[in-house]
């Protein structure tokens, strides 16, 4: 497993949904990969931030080879993602 450390700022109050997707399949979900966030939602006033962790964990069966998960947080209407480079040996 690999904990990925995400910061979150709002600039105004706002309602947070944290987020992910990968290159691991076509449809961009993590497959029989696990990634979970220590908070899935909570709420920030402006100016605030918080530090999230993501923990991914690769399948035991995903092929060897250079992979992009996407980790981010949507306010909606903004959506801001990160890519993330993983290389699976």
């Amino acid at each position: 497993s690999t904990d990925i450390k995400v910061q979150v700022k709002a600039v105004s109050d706002t309602e947070v949904s944290m987020l992910s997707s990968s290159s691991l399949t076509r449809n961009g979900d993590l497959g029989n990969s696990t990634g979970s966030f220590s908070q899935d939602k909570f709420s920030l006033k402006a100016g605030d931030s918080k530090e999230v962790s993501y923990i991914f964990t690769a399948a035991s069966n995903l092929k060897p080879g250079q992979y992009v998960l996407m980790v981010g947080a949507d306010t909606s209407p903004l959506t801001v993602l990160k890519a993330i480079r993983i290389n699976i040996i």
